[in-house]
């Protein structure tokens, strides 16, 4: 989202889904997606919760002559929810792999109130923008953007940072799942579940949505890049075993397409490797928590 290799990376229009599907096939696998489906139902409807996230991310291009260039990025968001309102901070640190002294550190807010979503940038993130440093809505930044369609790509990213009302369910994407031993969040008694997600579906499902769906699909139907291609997606999940509320999401992903071997002449001139771990903690659950929209010293709006 900042810097040089990460938009190059990011145009290249491949990102494996980060989706939480859950279901079953035998009795037992049932019973464990009807306990997670229930969790992950009382999240939503939960009237508050405070949250961190911790996203951790490594996006790999090999080309022809063998040269290696990508990024690896690590977010640590943490804040607090008011039914679909929220307000976090965020922190990102990007590391390019051709140049790893070259890692840069950027912070913002996020406060999402109604329909609104305002996102304060420090001076560096709004000199990659091309704007002004401060509080922002969301709408109001795109406008200032206009037809900039890196920068307006790198604007709406802002608002897809993982929050825990971004964990979803997909009954018909699930591969398993397997009930571990019960443990303990924080002195609470939590049973956990390790879920295994037909990642293939999922990454071909979120290229449709992102618009380069007819494109991944085209590659794939190569069947020997196929059959070299990785991809996959678990998930460790820990539910409260008296009250049933989700506590942590730890989730695994990756995705490797080997084009350069195995792709037709169509296919890119690169090989793409992309990993992926993400884990939610929930805490707090009811405790009072007001969000409201941005306001300088003076109670008044500082929006542009």
């Amino acid at each position: 989202m900042i810097g040089n290799s990460l938009s190059r990376l990011l145009a290249l229009g491949l990102v494996l889904a980060l989706l939480l599907t859950v279901g079953g096939e035998t009795a037992a696998q049932d019973d464990a997606g009807d306990v997670i489906a229930q969790a992950l139902a009382l999240l939503a409807e939960a009237d508050s919760y405070a949250y961190t996230v911790t996203m951790d991310t490594s996006q790999q291009i090999t080309d022809e002559s063998g040269e290696v260039f990508g990024v690896r990025q690590r977010y640590d968001i943490a804040g607090e929810a008011s039914g679909a309102d929220y307000h976090d901070a965020v922190t990102l640190t990007v590391v390019p792999l051709e140049a790893e002294d070259d890692a840069q550190t950027t912070t913002l807010e996020r406060v999402r109130v109604g329909e609104t979503l305002y996102v304060q940038l420090d001076d560096l993130l709004a000199e990659q923008l091309g704007v002004e440093t401060g509080w922002w809505a969301l709408d109001a930044l795109l406008d200032t953007l206009g037809d900039d369609s890196v920068r307006r790509f790198s604007a709406e990213q802002l608002a897809q940072l993982p929050t825990p009302a971004t964990l979803t369910i997909d009954a018909d994407l699930i591969r398993g799942v397997e009930a571990l031993a019960d443990d303990e969040i924080e002195g609470v008694p939590v049973r956990v579940f390790d879920v295994e997600m037909k990642a293939v579906e999922i990454a071909l499902a979120q290229q449709a949505e992102a618009g380069f769906g007819d494109r991944l699909a085209s590659y794939l139907e190569n069947a020997a890049l196929l059959l070299q291609s990785e991809f996959s997606l678990t998930y460790r999940l820990y539910v409260g075993a008296e009250d049933g509320r989700l506590y942590r999401a730890e989730s695994a992903s990756r995705s490797y397409i080997p084009y350069l071997e195995f792709g037709g002449p169509n296919n890119p001139d690169y090989d793409i490797d992309m990993s992926t771990t993400l884990t939610f903690d929930i805490r707090a659950y009811g405790e009072p928590v007001q969000i409201e929209a941005p306001a300088n010293s003076a109670g008044k709006p500082t929006l542009r």
